[in-house]
């Protein structure tokens, strides 16, 4: 039976308020939408992951430093009860355009 995004991110939001001590939940996007539609998916990660502290946020501007100059990510442990979105850029943000 094939899940919805919604309902995916519904999910992991339930099995993170259940389990509150629980290791990261690691979600890993690739992403082939159009951007209409990403930015609808990010809406729904905000409604449903974001406000309810269930997801570990970076520190703003962490996409704009140089690799050396970035702070060390949290351990898993700090991260307990959170989910985490791993992802590429897409080509065009890295191509800086």
């Amino acid at each position: 039976v094939p899940l919805s995004f919604i309902n995916v991110l519904e999910i992991v939001k339930n099995y993170l308020i259940a389990h509150p001590q629980t290791f990261p939940i690691i979600l890993y996007l690739e992403n082939h939408c159009s951007p209409k539609v990403q930015e609808k998916m990010a809406i729904y990660i905000s409604r449903i992951l974001a406000k309810r502290n269930l997801l570990y946020i970076p520190p703003s501007g962490h996409l704009s430093v140089e690799l050396e100059d970035l702070e060390p990510l949290p351990s898993p442990a700090e991260l307990k009860g959170k989910a985490v979105i791993k992802g590429k850029l897409p080509k065009l943000a890295k191509q800086g355009a």
